[in-house]
């Protein structure tokens, strides 16, 4: 986890939301994040209202092979992916089960 998504779960636990999980940007989880959003969008299991800046983003997206054979994701020049990576989160988010933590121990 890197020093930003440290800093965002803990500042979340920190205010008792104990559910909340840093993901650190690389080459491998960004290809999981919008393969699992392509996958989504594919099988209708995916309902959004229409966000102009959002549509654009999704379209906008750029990817290219590298020579490791990953995916690498980029955007046009001056514009922005924030929606595109927020949604993609939320759809990862939404198909892990929740982690629960035990409301009674016996011991």
């Amino acid at each position: 986890m890197n020093s930003c998504s440290y800093t965002v779960s803990l500042s979340a636990r920190n205010q008792g939301i104990s559910n909340v999980e840093g993901v650190k940007f690389t080459v491998q989880t960004k290809e999981e994040l919008l393969t699992s959003l392509k996958i989504a969008m594919e099988q209708n299991r995916l309902a959004i209202p229409y966000h102009r800046q959002l549509c654009q983003q999704i379209n906008e997206q750029q990817y290219a092979y590298s020579k490791s054979g990953h995916l690498q994701f980029s955007h046009l020049a001056n514009s922005h992916d924030d929606m595109l990576w927020s949604l993609a989160l939320s759809v990862m988010a939404a198909r892990e089960p929740p982690r629960k933590e035990p409301a009674f121990t016996f011991g």
